[in-house]
């Protein structure tokens, strides 16, 4: 693995481009009116699904490009959780601080996975007609 492949910029990473396509179009599709909460709730799924699945912490600006909202938004919502304890800082890597759910946040996300599978699969199915994350090709599903 070269240098250049390690240091990949998370826009130029297919799956975060694919992730964008989708959560974007979540927002004006399915949220029209999205308000604050909403946005957190979305902050919150993103910054969980990442962690459990992919054991990667998410920052504020990648969040921030993925659902094209400025930094200082989605930052409010990252201060706000982290002070209700849904979400906590995991390490520092240089001036980034990232961000993963908190342990409660975690096991509850894997519970209802558990528990939900095959509801969850039709909701997302359901969720995703139209959704231009399906067009991309060979990009891998969220």
């Amino acid at each position: 693995m070269t240098r250049q492949e390690r240091i990949m910029r998370f826009q130029d990473d297919p799956s975060m481009i694919k992730k964008r396509l989708h959560y974007r179009w979540i927002i004006e599709h399915q949220l029209r009116d999205c308000y604050q909460g909403d946005l957190a709730l979305l902050v919150k799924l993103v910054v969980s699904e990442r962690w459990v699945h992919e054991r990667t912490g998410s920052y504020g600006y990648e969040l921030a490009w993925l659902f094209d909202k400025d930094r200082g938004t989605i930052g409010h919502a990252l201060i706000n959780m982290e002070e209700k304890g849904k979400i906590e800082r995991t390490k520092n890597s240089g001036r980034r601080v990232l961000f993963k759910p908190s342990e409660s946040e975690e096991s509850r996300y894997r519970s209802h996975l558990d528990r939900h599978q095959e509801e969850l699969e039709a909701w997302f199915d359901e969720l995703h007609q139209g959704c231009p994350c399906h067009s991309a090709r060979g990009i891998p599903t969220p």
